[in-house]
């Protein structure tokens, strides 16, 4: 397949393609996704196209070219894209190899919190840094009173306002934006507060290390600055093994981020996925992938829990025993319906089974696979089989901290989700849903 895209009399054709077949779904409300005997038709596509000078921010046309294994070739216009074309700001003066450029996100952010963020910022003991502050659609008072907070000191830089992208997006805006002279990017939010010591120490972890990522802990705190605990470590654990382990559940909090520009760089654009992703969990994976991750236990930065969070830090995780109960009845309820009761398609229907499968890690899994290493090679079936499952192999081996109630949940749903997988596609080789199908359209 190759991919071209087309916005006026413009063309760019992707430079790297990932395509991932053998997957389930989306099981929608029609019987659509039944294709002859298969319903592992499904696939996903994720593209990187080069930059080009004459795009502009607008629609354009995505063109998909594709060889058939018989050899017959298709053309089709495979989708319409909404380009954001962000240029780098200006380089901020004099090159220096220790220069950090700051990405932080805001959406109307409360005003006594991100005044002190702010101050945080200004307070640091490295002094050679930039921030650059992406807005998300905040009231017109809103960036009025941003930009006067930032006002007296030009380090600071406000983008112009721009459609509104979500917090995944608009992270991606600001890193897309940072001058090309900043070595290092680290990220922020706009209501917690840094260490004076949290870019120096962190830099010190990093220089001189290819493709490096830096994170640390995080003392938790209310909104007055009441410590509620001295580590974020409270229901979580650190550990998390190798890059299976960090899919299983991530462990690396974007307010801690200091990495290498040439690995930000190499993570984007962040990868559409089609469930909740974040920023700095793909960071994390791209850094582990290339070996680069670095853990500091020092709290560099106070969590600030002020009831508005996106993410918070102290609720408890499901024990192990409801999360397994709640597997084994969804297993039960599908195999119920389908097989005592023959009703294949109501079965396939049933909402949770769109998001309870491996499909997000596996999902990941390839496209940081594919961005290190690039496309396999021709007979390499490796990526074939990563694609199809995650695996309970890769789950018991991933060396994650089991104690960690989060990341056992997660195991355990994934692993029945791989279970469920395999139960329907068995159904399906026996021809049972395609039969059903038929009997449904006659």
């Amino acid at each position: 397949m190759r991919l071209v895209l087309l916005q006026g009399g413009q063309r760019c054709e992707s430079s790297h393609l990932s395509l991932q077949d053998g997957l389930l779904g989306p099981l929608g409300s029609d019987t659509s996704f039944v294709a002859g005997d298969r319903i592992d038709g499904r696939f996903y596509i994720s593209a990187t196209f080069p930059p080009g000078h004459d795009l502009v921010t607008g629609p354009a046309i995505v063109e998909a070219y594709i060889t058939w294994t018989d050899r017959t070739a298709s053309k089709a216009i495979l989708c319409t894209v909404e380009l954001l074309r962000i240029d780098p700001l200006a380089n901020t003066g004099p090159a220096s190899s220790r220069r950090v450029g700051i990405a932080l996100a805001t959406y109307n952010p409360d005003q006594v919190l991100f005044a002190r963020q702010i101050a945080s910022i200004r307070d640091q003991r490295h002094t050679d840094w930039l921030c650059v502050i992406s807005d998300d659609g905040s009231g017109p008072e809103t960036l009025a009173s941003i930009a006067d907070t930032i006002r007296d000191d030009p380090r600071f830089r406000l983008l112009p306002p721009g459609a509104r992208l979500g917090f995944y997006r608009n992270f991606e805006r600001a890193c897309a934006a940072l001058p090309q002279d900043c070595a290092f990017v680290a990220f922020s939010d706009q209501d917690d507060v840094w260490m004076p010591d949290r870019l120096a120490t962190q830099l010190v972890s990093i220089v001189g290390l290819a493709d490096a990522c830096c994170y640390s802990d995080m003392a938790i705190v209310d909104a007055e600055g009441t410590v509620l605990s001295p580590t974020f470590w409270v229901h979580r654990r650190p550990r998390y093994g190798n890059l299976n382990g960090l899919l299983l559940g991530n462990v690396v909090t974007g307010m801690t981020i200091l990495a290498c520009r040439d690995l930000v760089e190499r993570a984007l654009p962040f990868p559409a996925t089609p469930n909740l992703t974040y920023h700095d969990h793909w960071i994390a994976l791209v850094a582990e992938r290339l070996g680069g991750l670095r853990y500091l236990p020092e709290p560099l930065v106070l969590y600030v829990q002020h009831g508005g969070n996106h993410t918070g830090a102290l609720s408890a995780t499901w024990p192990t025993g409801p999360i397994l109960a709640q597997a084994l009845r969804r297993i039960v309820r599908f195999t119920r319906t389908g097989l005592l009761r023959r009703r294949f398609l109501d079965a396939l229907r049933e909402p949770y089974l769109l998001d309870w499968t491996d499909q997000e890690p596996t999902r990941l899994r390839v496209l940081v696979d594919r961005l290190v290493v690039g496309s396999p090679k021709p007979g390499d079936h490796s990526i074939v089989r990563l694609a199809r499952s995650f695996g309970a192999l890769r789950i018991v081996t991933c060396g994650a901290a089991w104690e960690d109630s989060y990341r056992r949940g997660y195991a355990i749903e994934l692993g029945f989700g791989v279970l469920l997988k395999t139960i329907i596609l068995a159904i399906n080789r026996l021809g049972w849903i395609r039969r059903a199908a038929n009997n449904d359209v006659g």
